[in-house]
């Protein structure tokens, strides 16, 4: 007990190189443990992957092709041009007046050539075969300002082209329809396309604007100049009370508004971001095969059509019924000789388009939202 009193310094020492011994062969042996852990994972590995069979070319080739044919479709979208139907009258930010006028009347030429038609002034000089339907003078709408001399004053002209404009895409549209009727029956039948045996063998009107949201024998009256279809509640009164087909939720509170149409839509009800422009239009046709024109509106329209009503009557094989019920013809040897044998119908259909809009934005025709220019469709025509 005294030699450790006297040499307790040696003691400790010794004691401290024991534990220091012992903590560092512990550590050592952790060291081996971990390394052998790794070798039996690599070495575990290995044999796995060894026994791995690589993936037959076969089976890629199916992959390699899908991934080419995306890129190709990739690179088809971004060089795609812009549609036929959907091209702005005159591009840029600022059309001149006069220089948009000549451009909407042009276009005009251009759907009558879509329509493979024929005019009623060049028709005596023409026969059933030199085209594909006949076209009635003024068919085709066109707003009284584009009619006028004069230019319309400048607060007025941006919103008469964005108008000219929407009417334009819907005449498209309807034309488009036309001729897929027509096309299909040649189709169909396997005759030869001309007036005589053309579905839809005249046009006789389009017109757009509120005014004719209902067919021309209604009682029904909409002041003229209305462009959109609208809901007008009574002065003073909520729009929720004035019999415009609303719906209340149990306290009361208004919870849908719809106009007394097929679709319920007015412009901008429900806080929708559209405006409901109505059309009608006017044609003779095959009383057999005018239906198909009535498919044909709604399919694949830019426009949103929706047809809301249709009425038609037969046209008696009578002298004095032709021109009344508006064939370009006054006795039955041109009515054979025009429109052939078939019975005739004249049909009326009242539809309406839809343009959308955003009422953040205010482009001019041609012009994008976001200001960056290019074309402005119904889309994008917020104003």
């Amino acid at each position: 007990m005294d030699f450790v009193k006297r040499h307790w310094w040696l003691v400790a020492t010794i004691a401290a190189m024991v534990v220091l011994s012992a903590g560092a062969l512990v550590l050592r042996h952790m060291s081996i443990s971990t390394a052998d852990a790794r070798e039996r994972t690599l070495q575990l590995s290995l044999r796995t992957a060894s026994n791995i069979q690589p993936v037959p070319p076969a089976l890629l080739e199916p992959l390699d092709k899908a991934n080419t044919e995306m890129q190709e479709n990739l690179e088809k979208i971004r060089n795609y041009p812009d549609p036929k139907w959907w091209q702005p009258l005159v591009p840029g930010d600022n059309p001149e007046w006069f220089q948009f006028r000549d451009a909407y009347r042009s276009a005009l030429r251009q759907l009558e050539r879509d329509l493979n038609a024929v005019s009623r002034e060049n028709l005596a000089a023409a026969s059933a075969d030199s085209g594909s339907i006949v076209v009635a003078p003024e068919a085709f709408y066109t707003a009284p300002a584009l009619k006028a001399a004069s230019a319309p004053s400048p607060s007025e002209r941006t919103s008469q082209m964005l108008s000219a404009q929407e009417d334009m895409w819907l005449m498209q549209d309807l034309v488009k329809a036309i001729v897929a009727t027509n096309d299909l029956h040649y189709s169909n039948t396997g005759l030869k396309p001309s007036i005589t045996n053309a579905a839809i063998k005249e046009l006789l009107k389009i017109e757009i604007g509120a005014q004719y949201a209902q067919p021309s024998t209604s009682r029904t009256t909409v002041a003229a100049g209305e462009r959109y279809l609208r809901l007008r509640p009574p002065a003073g009164s909520s729009p929720f009370d004035s019999g415009l087909g609303t719906t209340s939720d149990d306290q009361g509170l208004p919870r849908e508004v719809r106009a007394l149409t097929v679709t319920g839509h007015a412009s901008n009800n429900n806080e929708g971001k559209y405006r409901v422009l109505p059309f009608r239009i006017t044609v003779l046709a095959d009383a057999a095969q005018y239906a198909e024109l009535i498919r044909q509106l709604p399919k694949d329209s830019r426009s949103f059509v929706t047809v809301l009503n249709v009425s038609f009557s037969i046209i008696p094989d009578a002298d004095t019924a032709y021109r009344g019920k508006g064939l370009s013809v006054s006795t039955a040897d041109q009515r054979l000789a025009i429109y052939g044998k078939r019975p005739l119908a004249r049909v009326e259909i009242v539809g309406q388009s839809l343009v959308f809009t955003d009422p953040a934005v205010r482009p001019t025709p041609g012009k994008t939202p976001n200001g960056s220019g290019g074309q402005a469709g119904p889309m994008a025509a917020g104003y």
